[in-house]
């Protein structure tokens, strides 16, 4: 008995869900589309008196790109910024 409840199981979860977790009904896939949310990137280092000032990007490689520039960033808080870049995975390399 314990292997039928086991297979009845098995067989309702394989059968409700389809391919990416999309559920399907009548054998068609019922796809679900929602507008995507622009994301927006924002930092601000604060240093010694020195700040970046509030940095906004719309973005990630701009963020990226943000984080190396010095003049934007007020020659401000440089290790910070480069510790930033490297902890997100920022493509390339961090020169200021």
């Amino acid at each position: 008995m314990g292997k039928v409840i086991i297979f009845s199981i098995l067989s309702f979860i394989f059968i409700s869900c389809g391919k990416d977790g999309q559920f399907v009904a009548n054998k068609e896939v019922v796809y679900t589309i929602k507008p995507a949310n622009p994301e927006e990137y924002e930092y601000e280092f604060r240093v010694d008196g020195c700040t970046t000032g509030i940095q906004k990007f719309d973005t990630f490689l701009k963020a990226c790109e943000g984080l190396k520039d010095s003049e934007l960033n007020n020659e401000c808080a440089e290790a910070s910024r480069e510790d930033l870049f490297t902890k997100s995975i920022c493509p390339g390399e961090f020169k200021s």
